[in-house]
């Protein structure tokens, strides 16, 4: 198995390590990073409500199943595997409907506009996506008022000076503020940037 720098190579190792004590916080730190991206894929599929939940629990549960098996290389792609995952779990939920079965024809049809939609979604827009959902799982770890600083000056694009004024506070300390979050982030996420 192969990672995406995107996706942090430590959270990959600890999930495969049986003897991780945190394995259920880390369980769940990635099932809150992917969860978001996997609806957005099955709404693009024009699944129902029921049968998206199924998709995501269906590839999270073969995620889990694989991760102890898993060859993790630091210098490749965890998205093409990802997508791999979720293919062959919409392609299961397909061919596993009891109301409105899909013929052969119809499902590798199905699957392979599936899998288009998955292709076009460009390296950018996946790295934007869960960078962006890694920094709202960041706000725990920030005090309320190094929290609204760094959405000042990391979402909104504030400048520091203008929220020093704004806030009643040094600059040096909106400065501060975005340092140890910085700091704080790239611990959490070690590997997606390198």
């Amino acid at each position: 198995m192969t990672v995406d720098p995107t996706t942090s190579v430590s959270l990959l190792l600890r999930l495969q390590d049986s003897e991780n004590p945190r394995a259920e916080e880390d369980w769940n730190r990635f099932v809150a990073l992917y969860t978001p991206l996997f609806f957005i894929w099955a709404r693009k599929w024009k699944l129902q409500d029921a049968d998206a939940s199924d998709l995501v629990q269906t590839v999270f549960v073969k995620m889990h199943r694989a991760m102890p098996r898993m060859r993790i290389d630091p210098g490749k792609r965890f998205r093409g595997y990802l997508f791999t995952v979720v293919l062959n779990a919409y392609r299961d939920l397909l061919s596993s409907r009891k109301d409105d079965p899909l013929d052969g024809v119809e499902l590798e049809n199905a699957v392979q506009a599936a899998e288009s939609d998955l292709q076009s979604c460009d390296e950018q827009e996946h790295r934007e996506y869960v960078l962006g959902q890694a920094f709202k799982a960041m706000e725990h770890l920030l005090s309320k008022k190094d929290w609204q600083i760094c959405q000042r000056v990391f979402v909104h694009g504030e400048n520091p000076q203008e929220i020093a004024d704004d806030m009643g506070i040094k600059v040096g300390q909106v400065y501060t503020a975005t340092s140890r979050a910085k700091l704080k982030i790239k611990n959490e996420l070690r590997g997606i940037l390198d």
